[in-house]
């Protein structure tokens, strides 16, 4: 069966629940209303997620364009911390994932990160683990996908780790998602 996602973090997301791990994973028809991006069934348990890319935007691609040039300098707004990204993409999955929170089904924000400017991997995971930033109680828990570019050729399925929320509305159940991260 030839499936065809929206984005390179759809693509691997799916590859680590039906391929890695065996669960039965479907894409969630779009609505007028906020919904997540996909259903999992996991040893019995109906999940939801919510899957999320950071990747370069016409204005960071400018950015970076124009940082190429000599003696061109760029001054802005900056996040040193990069809480702000973070933050954004937290409230955006808490908008598509309330409603199931709400249910009590167990949610999950996925995120990838695939640009150049801005966060990287290693400063989200950072922000996660010292609670830089607060996840919104509607999700259960944080699934932030290693960059594919940085995996070696022979790990063809994405590592990940996983952030579960102790404030969560509906506590993540612990045995899903094993954590497979080098």
């Amino acid at each position: 069966m030839t499936t065809i996602w929206n984005t390179h973090s759809e693509g691997l997301f799916w590859h680590v629940c039906e391929e890695r791990l065996g669960y039965d994973i479907q894409k969630i028809s779009e609505s007028q209303a906020p919904s997540p991006d996909y259903e999992i069934h996991a040893d019995g348990i109906r999940i939801v997620a919510e899957v999320k890319e950071l990747s370069d935007n016409a204005k960071s691609c400018e950015i970076q364009n124009a940082l190429e040039e000599p003696g061109h300098i760029h001054i802005d707004t900056v996040d040193f911390e990069f809480t702000g990204a973070l933050d954004r993409v937290l409230r955006k999955q808490e908008r598509q994932l309330a409603a199931e929170s709400r249910s009590g089904t167990p949610t999950l924000g996925v995120i990838y990160v695939g640009r150049f400017l801005g966060p990287t991997e290693y400063q989200i995971r950072h922000q996660l683990r010292r609670g830089a930033v607060s996840i919104p109680s509607a999700i259960s828990a944080i699934m932030l996908m290693k960059h594919s570019g940085i995996m070696a050729e022979e790990t063809p399925t994405p590592l990940y780790l996983i952030f579960c929320n102790p404030n969560a509305t509906v506590i993540w159940p612990v045995d899903i998602f094993p954590e497979i991260f080098a």
